[in-house]
């Protein structure tokens, strides 16, 4: 093969490292409720464009928060069974480059939120990435209190959504707050009670590692199911939906709440996997709906 066309595998290896540290996965529920908040916002008087802008900055100051909170866990990532092959525990990806990439993602993503978007939606993305990075990331350490300061960023996205289109933040934007907030708690508790054991030798606080037996975890599982299906129909209460969204989002809250009772009696991996499963189908779903009823 000519040496022009040699393929320089180590920078292939290093190219997929920076795009694998950015959890696309991850990434994909965050601009699918950014873009469920824009799309209730705008109607039918949509500006695509917008849009676009929108979930760019977005991606790139989120993708960015989490380079910097594996850049901050590297160490502790390399205990763990469960992320001991991420690009940073790996050597895939030099500390300092994860670094320099973290910080530039998060700094052009709330830019281009800023320029192409507004300043209310620009200072929201901000908030995401400070409190995922600066408060969130050293309370896995500290406190089991860690889901909730946690839920706070992941549920920021869909007020985005919102304010791109009107620049205020209603009680609408607080609605889809709300639901993102109340759902992390079955999603994360989940994640949490999967890989307790990689989480506690870790010297991480999940709520897991300081509840043993699963009776907290359980009980919290299933108090925010049932929270979430009251909080799921306020959009159809405040006619930001219709009929249509109001009986699927009873359906699944219905179907998530069955899932944490049978958590809460049978406390083993296949269920907490089978949760894990049923809240990122819950979500997406959802979030579809209430674009398909608003539009």
């Amino acid at each position: 093969m000519p040496v022009s066309e040699k393929i320089d595998f180590r920078m292939l290896n290093r190219l997929q490292g920076y795009l694998i540290m950015t959890k696309p996965r991850a990434m994909l529920v965050v601009l699918v409720t950014t873009a469920a908040g824009w799309f209730l916002a705008a109607g039918a008087a949509a500006d695509w464009s917008l849009l676009v802008h929108l979930l760019i900055g977005t991606g790139l100051s989120g993708g960015g928060s989490i380079v910097l909170n594996q850049y901050l866990e590297r160490d502790h990532d390399r205990r763990m069974a469960r992320t001991a092959r991420r690009p940073l525990p790996s050597g895939m990806v030099a500390p300092r480059e994860a670094l320099v990439y973290g910080v530039a993602l998060s700094v052009l993503g709330t830019a281009w939120l800023a320029l192409g978007v507004n300043a209310i939606t620009a200072v929201l993305g901000g908030l995401c990435v400070l409190s995922y990075v600066l408060l969130y990331t050293p309370m896995k350490r500290l406190s089991p209190w860690n889901t909730a300061v946690g839920a706070v960023p992941g549920a920021i996205p869909p007020m985005m959504g919102w304010t791109a289109v009107t620049g205020t933040i209603g009680v609408e934007a607080w609605v889809l707050f709300a639901i993102l907030f109340i759902w992390q708690y079955p999603h994360f508790l989940a994640i949490g009670w999967l890989f307790k054991d990689d989480y506690a030798g870790a010297g991480y606080r999940m709520l897991s590692a300081v509840d043993p037996a699963g009776e907290r975890t359980a009980r919290q599982v299933l108090v925010n199911a049932a929270l979430l299906v009251l909080v799921s129909l306020l959009p159809y209460g405040l006619e930001q939906a219709g009929l249509v969204y109001a009986s699927g989002a009873l359906l699944l809250g219905l179907g998530l709440f069955g899932l944490g009772i049978l958590f809460h009696r049978r406390r083993d991996r296949a269920v907490a996997a089978l949760l894990l499963k049923g809240t990122i189908l819950h979500i997406t779903l959802l979030m579809t709906l209430l674009v398909v009823d608003r539009v």
